[in-house]
């Protein structure tokens, strides 16, 4: 069965189905065949009515053409019917299972095709492996809520904490999570704890990304001596906002137990966007 491939750019050269001198009585099917495999092209290069199936890292979709063979820049826009946690593979038509990456060759990392995403991919055949062009969210992968943000340090030893404000909210679209915190507080004494001030509660851990903080935008009361700026931030692989610290001919620094006096009350708003895990 011919396909939207095998049209040629060059008019004269599209003669398959509507050839010179074509008797009157097959002109009907030619057309009702050329529609068939525009319609066919289209809906699985554009509009993704196809579903995949198999398991999360492993994508197969039974598209609407007849693919044979995967050819450069074969283009396939298919809806996810399960989220990636890892790398990943697509198998059109049973042609064979091939690596899904992005466009520079960079592997997918988990969350990169979430749930009921609409997957736009183009195949590479120098590479034999699928490029992920565009991934579209549907709705329902948004996601908001709250959540408790709760100060203290590594080690809390006698921590004391009253709030008069405790307050977060989060926004979550695909793996990337927005998260913000308010707090206030009345009491906020300590003698034995030590180590980095830390904000736990977070609703989502972030991802384990070798080398990879994020940071985010922070309105502090507090000072740390011989800095200007204090942002909060995430490392990989954790639960907890830490905070770090910089200043003019300063190495940069974690804000801990010995800047944050006992009895001097808290007074926190910030936010900070960070890949989830």
């Amino acid at each position: 069965m011919a396909e939207i491939n095998d049209l040629n750019v060059t008019d004269a050269s599209n003669d398959a189905r509507m050839p010179e001198g074509q008797a009157p009585s097959t002109v009907n099917n030619g057309v009702r065949a050329l529609e068939g495999l525009l319609a066919r092209g289209f809906k699985d290069a554009l509009e993704g009515d196809k579903a995949s199936t198999g398991s999360a890292n492993v994508f197969a979709v039974a598209a609407n053409r007849t693919i044979s063979a995967y050819y450069d820049g074969l283009t396939l826009t298919f809806e996810a019917t399960t989220a990636n946690t890892s790398t990943a593979t697509l198998n059109v038509d049973a042609v064979g299972a091939k690596a899904i990456v992005w466009p520079d060759g960079t592997a997918l990392r988990s969350g990169d095709i979430p749930a009921e995403a609409k997957v736009t991919v183009r195949y590479d055949l120098g590479n034999t492996r699928w490029l992920l062009c565009t991934v579209s969210v549907a709705p329902s992968v948004t996601e908001e809520g709250t959540w408790t943000p709760v100060a203290t340090f590594a080690t809390a030893g006698d921590l004391s904490v009253v709030y008069s404000t405790q307050v977060g909210n989060y926004i979550k679209i695909g793996n990337m999570v927005t998260v913000q915190f308010f707090i206030i507080t009345s009491t906020f004494t300590h003698t034995t704890a030590s180590g980095n001030f830390n904000i736990t509660g977070l609703p989502f851990a972030s991802e384990n990304i070798t080398s990879q903080d994020f940071v985010g935008a922070l309105r502090w009361t507090a000072t740390k001596a011989n800095y200007t700026d204090i942002v909060v931030r995430i490392s990989p692989n954790v639960s907890l906002l830490t905070f770090g610290a910089s200043g003019s001919g300063q190495a940069t620094a974690s804000v801990g137990s010995g800047d944050m006096p006992s009895a001097a009350n808290l007074n926190l708003i910030g936010t900070i966007t960070y890949r989830a895990a």
